[in-house]
């Protein structure tokens, strides 16, 4: 008896599933003369990621309102697996956002981004470190790698993105923790200005900790 079109998607999950494992895998390939290859990565651990995106929400909160704000956005390329982190969008600009957790080889991270920023249809691009003693110390190692391509004055970015305007270039920006609502924060790195909310701007302590800029 002919099975109908209106009865096959039944009959099709129905069916059972042919089992499947390495072993297998690994035979099928043998048969076409091939080696099966496997290669295991670490997943995020949950705590970097809520660290990261938190770094990303500081961030976002000293934007002006009239900006828009996106996390997680693809490059424009179909079957291009890169995104940008976040991503901020003002009127006729738009800047990519890349935040590190632990930057560490200053040369591999500017290779990245430089590439992302070619293929990635962005104005700049801005790079998020957390205000600790580690990222200071890598930005003062790394000047001469980073101040290549983030060579716009911290301050200034942060003074556009504060009151709406398209920033002047790419640029590195550490910012400082923001502190629960009603609460201080004790140790760990010291805050920037009394206020981290989006109506006022922090006051930035000297710019060598900020970024690249000798400005």
């Amino acid at each position: 008896m002919a099975t109908s079109c209106a009865a096959w998607p039944e009959a099709a999950a129905s069916a059972p599933t042919p089992p499947s494992s390495e072993a297998t895998r690994s035979s099928n390939a043998a048969v076409v003369g091939l080696d099966l290859s496997l290669k295991t990565y670490a997943g995020a651990s949950p705590v970097r990621a809520a660290a990261h995106g938190r770094l990303l929400d500081d961030l976002r909160a000293l934007l002006h309102a009239s900006l828009r704000w996106a996390r997680e956005v693809p490059l424009p390329i179909t079957g291009d697996q890169r995104a940008w982190d976040g991503m901020v969008i003002g009127r006729g600009w738009r800047f990519g956002i890349e935040a590190e957790m632990a930057a560490r080889d200053a040369q591999a991270l500017v290779r990245r981004i430089n590439l992302k920023m070619r293929d990635g249809g962005v104005d700049g691009v801005l790079l998020l470190l957390r205000d600790t003693h580690r990222s200071r110390t890598f930005v003062r190692a790394a000047r001469p790698e980073l101040e290549t391509t983030f060579s716009a004055s911290p301050r200034e970015v942060f003074a556009s993105l504060r009151a709406g305007r398209c920033p002047s270039g790419s640029a590195i920006l550490v910012v400082p923790y923001r502190p629960a609502a009603g609460r201080s924060r004790a140790g760990g790195a010291r805050l920037v200005g009394r206020d981290l909310g989006p109506a006022r701007m922090p006051a930035l302590r000297p710019e060598p900790i900020l970024g690249v800029s000798r400005r």
